[in-house]
């Protein structure tokens, strides 16, 4: 146990997420956002696709094929961010919209 500023008592880790900067703390912040809407309706896709009228195949193939493109997404976004830096990166990205 630690104590903060003012005295109270605070974990280890605690204190750890108060202090990121730059890239942590917007992955901290911004997970929210996407992680909990997709948790909800991620088990239903499969039901969805059956009531469609999709075999099992081929909801395993679009399953497949989409977790596919989003690992590959994230490798070319992180060589790209490492290649133009963080800053860099996001002045790209605002000057498209």
């Amino acid at each position: 146990m630690r104590r903060d500023c003012t005295g109270a008592r605070t974990h280890r880790h605690d204190a750890r997420a108060r202090h990121l900067r730059g890239n942590p703390r917007g992955c901290v912040y911004t997970e929210p956002l996407w992680g909990i809407p997709y948790n909800l309706y991620a088990p239903y896709i499969s039901v969805y696709m059956l009531a469609l009228g999709l075999s099992d195949q081929q909801i395993g193939l679009i399953v497949s094929i989409t977790m596919t493109i989003q690992i590959g997404m994230m490798l070319v976004s992180g060589a790209v961010t490492d290649k133009l830096g963080r800053r860099r990166n996001a002045d790209h990205q605002r000057m498209d919209r």
